[in-house]
């Protein structure tokens, strides 16, 4: 309420005229983003692999982000924004609110990486904790999802143990592949006084193999 009133009228003319002049300032707010309401995990935005932005964070105002990650696949999350703008923090969660990874710096930047055990749904909170500059700071948000490194099958699989090898007979055999905890096992037939001559060719660079001969009960005859 604003009130005017006459103090004392002096002046030769009863009353006194005056002009009121009012401005109203609003407040800048902090801007909004289309995936608002998104400010828990119960309300959180469905995404897939992808870049998004300029999104906004602002106090008091959590943005929640949902995304299907399989078995062995590691999610990466970055967050890019100027800290002096406002500190941001990132989090990821299972479907439970247990925290899984978190980035929480006071610099530029945020990045998380979490690789999922079984086929999950992990939640992404982004929070801005601190606003030193104009209402609000924008940032931009880069989620990938990577497959793992998957040692390449050849086509004598499955032979991964005395109990099971492959049979082969004397020959050239390319294009095979030998994998950490996946032994590769070949059976081949000789005749009395046959001599037997294997050669393995690769590249050491890639990786160090041995070779071994075994007789049919397991018994170590020779190795390389």
């Amino acid at each position: 309420l604003l009130r005017v009133y006459l103090v004392a009228d002096s002046g030769p003319t009863i009353g006194n005229p005056y002009a009121l002049d009012i401005s109203i300032t609003t407040p800048a707010g902090c801007p909004s983003d289309s995936f608002e309401p998104n400010d828990s995990q119960a309300t959180a935005s469905a995404l897939t692999a992808g870049s998004y932005g300029p999104l906004a964070a602002c106090l008091a105002d959590s943005d929640w982000f949902d995304i299907s990650v399989l078995a062995t696949e590691t999610l990466e999350v970055t967050l890019d924004f100027v800290h002096t703008e406002g500190d941001v923090d990132l989090g990821l969660y299972d479907a439970g609110g247990t925290l899984l990874a978190s980035s929480t710096s006071l610099t530029d930047d945020e990045f998380v990486s979490y690789t999922a055990s079984s086929d999950m749904t992990v939640s992404i909170e982004v929070t801005l904790v601190t606003d030193p500059g104009s209402p609000g700071t924008s940032y931009l948000m880069d989620a990938d999802l990577l497959s793992p490194l998957v040692c390449p099958v050849d086509s004598y699989e499955p032979n991964d143990s005395l109990a099971s090898p492959t049979p082969i007979t004397a020959g050239v055999y390319p294009g095979l592949s030998a994998c950490e905890s996946d032994e590769d096992w070949f059976a081949i037939s000789l005749g009395a006084g046959d001599e037997l001559d294997v050669a393995l060719t690769f590249s050491h660079n890639e990786g160090n193999i041995d070779l071994a001969l075994y007789d049919t009960g397991g018994n170590l005859l020779l190795d390389s």
